[in-house]
Formats: structure tokens, sequence, C-alpha cells
């Protein structure tokens, strides 16, 4: 079983993505939010489920281990596929989904691709207080990303989300996108990103050769 996904960005694609995993392609399906924080020929590490069918074999991959975590909780659901779990994650967080469970506001659940009134019903009826403590967890880091970036701009928070996907801590990445925006203001993403992406390596780089200097 395919749990996560280790490479880098081949091509891209409309809500897919094609991964280079050590001269192997994988095609990717992602949300939009997900696709715009991978950009071309740059290393990427996603937590995938592999869902497989008799004849085919998929892979979803997100960037948050919450992320797949209620995708899986949806798609046990009966009348929800893959297809619209993931534009559910795409456009919802575990917190917002859990206030909507919850409350059972079957109109807001009606509002997501493909969901009918039945469907919202039996969601209702089988995830309502199930996603409580992974709500906790998403909201702690939504809670924590607001208070480390609340002087950066949408791009900024962007570039550091994406740096923490590929493993760096959320301290290096402020530091790197901070390091980045002042020597490029009003960079675009991909500018900025890879600008970010030199400081974050080359501060890795200071940090294991003071550890060899001191060991």
């Amino acid at each position: 079983m395919i749990v996560f996904l280790r490479g880098r960005v081949f091509s891209r694609h409309d809500g897919m993505v094609d991964i280079d995993v050590q001269g192997v392609g994988r095609r990717v399906f992602v949300t939009d939010r997900t696709l715009s924080l991978l950009p071309l020929r740059e290393d990427c590490f996603l937590h995938v489920y592999q869902h497989l069918r008799e004849d085919a074999e998929e892979l979803y991959g997100f960037l948050e281990e919450a992320e797949r975590t209620l995708f899986i909780q949806l798609i046990g659901v009966t009348g929800i596929g893959p297809k619209s779990a993931l534009a559910m994650v795409g456009t919802s967080t575990v917190a917002e989904l859990t206030r909507i469970l919850d409350t059972e506001d079957v109109a807001a659940l009606c509002r997501f691709p493909g969901i009918g009134k039945k469907t919202a019903a039996r969601l209702v009826l089988e995830l309502r207080g199930k996603l409580t403590a992974d709500a906790g967890a998403d909201a702690a880091r939504e809670r924590l990303g607001a208070s480390e970036s609340t002087s950066l701009g949408s791009i900024e928070q962007d570039v550091r989300d994406a740096l923490v996907s590929l493993g760096y801590s959320e301290r290096e990445s402020l530091q790197a996108v901070s390091a980045a925006s002042k020597a490029l203001p009003g960079a675009d993403f991909e500018t900025l990103f890879k600008q970010a992406l030199q400081h974050s390596s080359a501060g890795a780089g200071v940090e294991r050769a003071t550890s060899r200097g001191l060991a």
C-alpha cells in the first residue's frame, strides 16, 4: 500500500499532478489548492491514499495528514466517491466540516459538488461527532499559522505552506519566506518559492556543517 510519495513534479494538469519518483511517473489526483503549491520541476512530498478498483488504481495526494484522514472518513460513507470527497476536502477544513455536521447543516453540505439531500443526511448520520479529534488538531494548526504569519501576504503564506509540506519546520519556513520577501518584494508565487527554497537549503546546510563541527 502506498501511503506517501516523495519526488519531483514532472507535469501538472487540471486536478492532477505527475510526480517523478526515482524515475517512475506517478499520477496523483489533488485539490486545486494543493496543485497551486506544487511548482514544476520542484521536489514535493504528499500523503497519499491508494484507491484500488478492479480495472484501475488511483492515487489521491494531500499536503497534510489531516486532509487524508478526512478524505478516508468521507469515502467511508455510502454515496461518497473519491472525487466528491476530494472536492469537499479542497473547499473546506476538518474544523469547518465538523461544525457543519455537528449542527446538522444539510443545506451547507448540499453546496458541495455532487452532494444531494439524501447523501447530506447520510453524512450527518454517520460522521456527526466523529471528526472532533482531527478538528482540534486542524484548528490548532490554523491558530498557529495565523499567529506566525500575521505580517505575511497570501502569496507568502502559500510559499510557507509549500515549504512545510516539503518537510521544513514552521520556524525555518517562516524565516525563509521573510528573507525571500525582503530580497524580492512583490514577487509571484513561483519566483518567491524558489528564492525561499534557496534560503531554506542554505540554512539547512549551515546547520549540518555546524553540527559536524560540534561533533
